[in-house]
């Protein structure tokens, strides 16, 4: 969960392990953010996400210089130390949210994005159906849970055109998935499942023992 609760440090993750996911940048201050959409060397439209947050909010889609300023100016007037990043703005007619449970694929859903808006998110009326993925895709899934040691996480990404040969795009990974949506569209009752999973202490996550940088000099 401390992996997922920061947007960026979720990207970084994501790309040391080799997943695709949008070119994705840091705002480090609000003055440095239109430099910091240069160093992107993308077009607008672009997506402006605050670093935490659920449900759809805090995710803007900006489609001038202008309008990048202007959000950033507010976001850092209403906290000085929150975090911004940039992400490229992807077109599609929907998303996919997969959930991962201890490791294994649980099942996914078709999020179409919702009318007069970009997201897709079920909060915001988006209304899932069952999907069935590729292997592909099930097994990045599951690599990026895994890489952000998530127990329970919801996975979500863009299909790639060709859904069988190439790895579809991750946009973030979330630690507290919503159920209302995947149940009415799978008809699972994935509460009860990650209940009965994590009833068996095999698949708590394990603490990572502290490894000293001065170990090795020690031997």
């Amino acid at each position: 969960m401390e992996s997922t609760s920061d947007k960026f440090r979720t990207s970084l993750i994501l790309a040391e392990s080799g997943l695709n996911q949008p070119k994705t940048v840091l705002i480090h201050h609000q003055d440095r953010a239109l430099n910091t959409f240069d160093r992107m060397k993308s077009k607008y439209p672009i997506i402006l996400k605050t670093l935490t947050g659920s449900l759809g909010v805090g995710v803007v889609k900006i489609e001038t210089e202008e309008a990048l300023s202007a959000t950033t100016q507010l976001l850092y007037k209403l906290d000085p130390n929150m975090g911004v990043l940039l992400q490229d703005f992807i077109v599609a007619d929907y998303d996919v949210r997969a959930h991962v449970v201890a490791g294994k694929f649980h099942g996914a859903i078709k999020r179409p994005i919702v009318k007069k808006d970009f997201r897709s998110n079920v909060a915001l009326g988006s209304k899932p159906e069952a999907l069935t993925l590729t292997k592909l895709e099930i097994d990045h899934c599951v690599q990026a849970a895994k890489a952000v040691d998530g127990l329970w996480v919801g996975v979500d990404f863009i299909p790639a055109k060709n859904r069988e040969k190439d790895s579809p795009i991750f946009i973030e990974i979330n630690s507290t998935p919503g159920t209302k949506g995947y149940k009415k569209a799978t008809k699972e009752n994935i509460a009860k499942d990650v209940l009965t999973t994590f009833k068996n202490r095999a698949t708590w996550l394990k603490t990572k023992p502290f490894t000293s940088i001065y170990d090795k000099e020690k031997r």
